[in-house]
């Protein structure tokens, strides 16, 4: 295990947090991740060769054997591809086999509608955590503060002291060394590009949330594309890679509350789940916290 990173939230420290072990389980969770690993880089692959889309088939050939990292910036097609595979992971078989064996593991579609506020800090890891993950160890630990990130104090800049973009934190601390690098940020090759990304995409969007709320959005393929969350060993909610321009818009338009996926859940607040489901909504409080009855997460176990 990692040791925690030092910018953890109050009151949350390696000591203070329950360490229980759980080898056998440990064990089969990976190794159901590592099967849902191959079910999803083969039937990717084979659809991109059947594409001619080379290039990407062997990404997802090499997704099978890789550690889940984060994928550099590319091109916007990329990203919509890649949505489309995080989507194929909500469905992929090997979650039935997790459900058979755990109880309580909840509906991969289940949107949780959560309060922009009580989203005070975001996972700081070196791999991607995906749908219906339930996992182990330290990777909750692992939190920065959200509105300490390029893109939050970013939009906060723009929208609410009218910084250009440009000269904004993230355009100059963040997107230059990128493409410097090599990286095509938003599919862009140059600041003038992202320029002209956020004018036409993420101006739009803070005038639609501010006229509108939040929307849930579908695609002609079903896909919704809403931020996402992971779940703490605490129950505490922590933002993912997916959404931080749309929270720091809804946070700095006061939206009283945005719709979330959740992706991966620590064993820990899996187990809330499961006494909560074993025992009901009457005589589950002997087991678990009084105080999580108006945890969003269990309002499908509470019939909320």
């Amino acid at each position: 295990m990692r040791s925690p990173t030092t910018d953890l939230p109050a009151g949350t420290s390696a000591s203070s947090a329950p360490r229980r072990r759980h080898p056998g389980l440990t064990l089969f969770l990976f190794a159901t991740r590592k099967l849902a690993d191959l079910y999803c880089g083969l039937r990717y692959a084979i659809r991109f060769f059947r594409l001619g889309q080379w290039s990407n088939a062997a990404r997802c050939l090499r997704s099978i054997f890789d550690d889940p990292r984060p994928h550099r910036p590319r091109d916007r097609g990329f990203y919509e591809r890649y949505l489309r595979v995080q989507d194929a992971r909500r469905r992929v078989p090997t979650r039935r086999i997790v459900s058979a064996v755990i109880e309580g593991v909840a509906h991969p579609d289940k949107v949780l509608w959560i309060p922009a506020a009580d989203l005070e800090w975001k996972t700081k890891l070196p791999w991607t955590l995906y749908f219906n993950d339930v996992l182990p160890g330290d990777w909750d630990l692992e939190v920065r503060l959200v509105d300490k990130t390029n893109k939050h104090r970013s939009v906060a800049q723009h929208f609410r002291d009218g910084v250009p973009w440009e000269r904004t934190d993230i355009f100059v601390n963040r997107y230059p060394a990128q493409l410097a690098a090599g990286w095509r940020p938003r599919g862009a090759r140059s600041l003038d590009e992202l320029r002209e990304f956020y004018e036409l995409h993420i101006d739009p969007l803070h005038e639609s949330i501010r006229r509108r709320g939040f929307i849930l959005a579908v695609d002609r393929g079903g896909t919704v594309d809403i931020p996402h969350v992971h779940i703490a060993r605490d129950g505490r909610l922590l933002l993912g890679d997916n959404g931080n321009h749309r929270l720091a818009i809804a946070k700095l338009l006061n939206v009283r509350r945005i719709p979330c996926f959740v992706r991966a859940r620590h064993l820990e607040w899996q187990r809330v789940r499961t006494l909560v489901a074993r025992h009901g909504p009457a005589g589950c409080w002997r087991f678990v916290d009084p105080a999580l009855a108006t945890h969003p997460d269990l309002a499908d176990l509470l019939a909320r």
